[in-house]
């Protein structure tokens, strides 16, 4: 028997729309849901990687500009030292000139004063020696005077030379 039964195939076509709603409420809202969560949860993923993104990216360009500022101020703070360096090198090389300048002044005065010095100290010894040597020529009293000028005169002419 080959034939169709109108009621059976109601009833078959009845009970698959009975499953259809079962499964609708029983699975498919659950699975539904389970998918929304799931996409929900990867559309948030994806956000806070955006946001960690630019987080990242603000974070290397901050650090890049602190880098580049660092760098600039480096060679700030090693170009003012290089020129503190030559001025107190400078400062160094006058002061040094101007205390061998008195330093040279300083002995040439007391060259010349011992020169002077000795200068009168052999005069008087040369005339002790003339006037030991010579006593009648102690005696009178402008020859003194004579002697120690003409002493004094050669004196001076052999130390400029």
């Amino acid at each position: 028997m080959l034939g169709f039964d109108f009621v059976k195939t109601l009833f078959l076509v009845g009970n698959f729309f009975v499953l259809l709603f079962v499964l609708k409420k029983i699975f498919y809202k659950p699975i539904m849901e389970i998918l929304e969560d799931r996409k929900e949860k990867i559309k948030e993923g994806l956000e806070q990687r955006a946001i960690a993104k630019q987080e990242r990216e603000e974070i290397i360009k901050k650090r890049e500009e602190v880098i580049a500022q660092t760098k600039l101020d480096a060679q700030k703070i090693i170009k003012q030292a290089n020129e503190m360096k030559e001025k107190i090198i400078a400062k160094a090389k006058e002061e040094t000139k101007v205390l061998l300048q008195k330093a040279k002044e300083i002995i040439a005065k007391e060259r010349e004063e011992l020169k002077e010095e000795m200068n009168l100290k052999l005069v008087d010894l040369v005339s002790h020696v003339a006037y030991a040597a010579l006593p009648d020529l102690a005696k009178q009293e402008g020859h003194k005077d004579l002697v120690e000028n003409a002493i004094l005169h050669n004196l001076k002419q052999a130390s400029s030379m």
